[in-house]
């Protein structure tokens, strides 16, 4: 990896949301290291809801948008802004909780 890309914070989003507004397709994450990203999301974006015990995104079950909820882990991919402050998802994986 170059050091560019070691310098880039929120490639992929990782972190609890923070806020949902389905409305407006936008949610806030809350990221590992503390600052939030904006989200924004379309019908053409992917939720997909991994099991607690999961190792790995292969076996995610497509979920609709309104299934996720405040307090969640999740992983954006997507195009992120320059400023690192907002991205543009293609999908979402949401770390299903456990019990």
């Amino acid at each position: 990896m170059s050091s560019r890309q070691n310098s880039l914070p929120h490639r992929r989003p990782i972190g609890r949301v923070a806020e949902v507004d389905l409305a407006s397709g936008r949610l806030v994450v809350t990221t590992d290291d503390g600052t939030d990203c904006l989200v924004v999301f379309d019908e053409k974006t992917a939720f997909l809801r991994v099991a607690p015990e999961a190792t790995g995104l292969a076996n995610a079950a497509r979920i609709p948008a309104s299934h996720v909820s405040v307090g969640e882990r999740i992983l954006v991919r997507g195009t992120l802004a320059p400023d690192h402050a907002k991205v543009a998802a293609r999908s979402v994986f949401v770390k299903a909780q456990a019990g």
